[in-house]
């Protein structure tokens, strides 16, 4: 309340009164919680104590605005690259999505041979560095790759693009994916698809009648999982996709190139902060909408 003779001094000068004619207010001098609780003592001082609270009110927040502007400095590139991160995270895992669940399903419920080798090949980036998936995608994807043959005749360049970038996310982020599909198809009763097929249903009946509503929670903590990861990728992405602001650079690149540059501590320090927020965003609405499925099961 040290800000209270000043704003008063303010409000003498307006209303061209005496300091000393505030002297007798009691509510002003009180918290804000009780002055809003304290009956006035006539319409004068209510309006008074009024204003001296929205004075108060507005230098706080004025205040606050000041310390997060000394906190978080961020550029128009910064922002360029908070946009990109979001968009290659929302496209990856969105693209990994009906890939994984079909995955999912055909490990869960159907029996061939050379499982386990599909499932190692499928597992393997969660083993491997992710700058070693980012150079054999940089072999596959390039002018000479392995690939060129098809993707020139199409006029498809994907190295060194934003696509890139969703691509290398999705790559390194799809065991984590598939794994959680699986596991919430794992929990599924299988004398519920026993009885669906004893009353006639066939594979596809049973796919979206049983499997996928009782597979809602794999799916979201899935999804949840592959767009944190997507999120911070950063050694596939910068093989594959390059660091180019505006262009590839997303949170992670972007944090790279301030910390090994003089002075750009605070800038990395900003871009951590949006990076953290963005990922307690993404657990709070998993937890929602986990509890929501619970709730409905």
């Amino acid at each position: 309340m040290s800000l209270l003779p000043q704003l008063l001094s303010i409000l003498c000068l307006k209303s061209g009164a005496d300091a000393g004619s505030f002297s007798n207010i009691a509510p002003c001098h009180l918290p804000l919680d009780k002055l809003r609780r304290t009956k006035p003592r006539s319409d004068g001082q209510f309006h008074l104590c009024r204003m001296v609270e929205w004075n108060l009110l507005t230098v706080n927040i004025q205040q606050l605005k000041g310390v997060l502007d000394n906190m978080l400095i961020l550029t128009g590139a910064d922002y360029d690259a908070i946009r990109l991160s979001i968009k290659v995270a929302s496209a990856a895992t969105l693209l990994s999505l009906p890939f994984g669940f079909a995955y999912a399903y055909v490990m869960t419920f159907v029996r061939f041979r050379g499982k386990v080798l599909l499932e190692v090949l499928v597992n393997l980036p969660l083993t491997l560095p992710p700058v070693v998936m980012g150079y054999l995608l940089l072999l596959a994807l390039g002018k000479n790759g392995w690939l060129a043959p098809l993707l020139e005749p199409l006029g498809v360049r994907i190295i060194f693009t934003w696509k890139a970038a969703v691509l290398a996310s999705a790559v390194v982020g799809f065991p984590l994916l598939v794994r959680s599909i699986r596991l919430g198809m794992d929990t599924i009763d299988g004398r519920l698809i026993q009885a669906s097929r004893t009353l006639g249903a066939g594979r596809p009946d049973t796919l979206f009648t049983i499997i996928l509503p009782l597979s809602r929670g794999g799916i979201v903590a899935g999804s949840s999982l592959m767009f944190a990861r997507s999120l911070g990728e950063f050694g596939a992405t910068i093989i594959v996709a390059g660091n180019m602001p505006g262009v590839t650079q997303t949170i992670p690149l972007a944090i790279y190139d301030y910390t090994s540059s003089p002075g750009g501590d605070r800038a990395a320090l900003s871009l951590c902060a949006v990076a953290i927020a963005i990922s307690v965003l993404v657990l709070l609405v998993h937890e929602m909408l986990t509890r929501k499925l619970a709730r409905r099961d």
